[in-house]
């Protein structure tokens, strides 16, 4: 699949349609995905899905000869206090950071990820870039 930067309307432009995430992206009208949330770690280059209001995306593989290949995994939801987040590092399932969510959550949540892990890799492959691990 192809996808698009978001990096704003030309002059003239109607502005993207869809919700607007915590990076400042817009989900694409077919909603499938979209381009560019930037988060602290990197770019969340590609939506995954929205269930029960928390929004999964991610980045694209990340490969160093020391570490492999990982892909960065990072759930939102808005919250009173902004957005609670979550982030998990792909294959390990690491939580890299968890804000605002339950453990309960957290623990349902990587079930989520290990459950949906091989189509996320499956895509991450056909449809991102490898890009160097500098971390």
């Amino acid at each position: 699949m192809k996808t698009e930067s978001n990096s704003g309307p030309a002059a003239g432009d109607e502005p993207a349609a869809g919700p607007r995430f915590a990076g400042g992206a817009v989900a694409k009208e077919d909603g499938v995905r979209y381009n560019e949330t930037k988060g602290r770690d990197g770019a969340m280059r590609h939506y995954y899905s929205t269930i029960q209001g928390i929004v999964t995306t991610f980045s694209d593989i990340y490969a160093s000869p020391e570490k492999g290949e990982s892909i960065i995994v990072h759930m939102e939801r808005p919250s009173e206090q902004g957005f609670d987040v979550v982030e998990f590092l792909l294959p390990s399932f690491t939580c890299q950071k968890c804000i605002g969510f339950s453990e309960d959550e957290r623990i349902s949540l990587e079930k989520f990820i290990r459950n949906n892990s091989a189509l996320i890799w499956e895509i991450a492959k056909e449809d991102g870039e490898i890009i160097a691990d500098v971390g």
